[in-house]
């Protein structure tokens, strides 16, 4: 299976990582989380904020610190996969139904409420 792509047209913003010399581009939906006093204590990563529950993705992966830009990329792919285009959510809206396509209501509580 092909990993999903972020569409071109998400609107990016340069986002300067303490540590790292030159300012990440950085997608919408996708903010920094930087605390604590120095750089080894704390917490610190990437939130993707697209849905909620928001997804944290953190600079270390199993005990060991890692590159931002690393996790970066693994956020870049989280948004990739939950992200939906607005015109399909609003026709998602308008024809009563939640994204996976199945009906928010039954015809059941339909017949109930009439």
């Amino acid at each position: 299976m092909a990993t999903k792509r972020l569409p071109r047209r998400i609107p990016t913003r340069l986002c300067q990582v303490p540590g790292l010399a030159a300012p990440l581009e950085v997608p919408q939906y996708i903010l920094r989380v930087d605390t604590g006093k120095d750089e080894k204590s704390g917490t610190h990563g990437w939130q993707v904020r697209y849905e909620k529950p928001y997804i944290f993705v953190p600079d270390t992966k199993d005990g060991r610190r890692r590159s931002p830009r690393l996790s970066l990329t693994e956020a870049r792919m989280i948004l990739a996969q939950m992200y939906e285009p607005a015109h399909v959510r609003r026709l998602s809206a308008r024809l009563g139904r939640e994204r996976t396509g199945r009906p928010v209501c039954s015809a059941a509580e339909i017949a109930r409420s009439r």
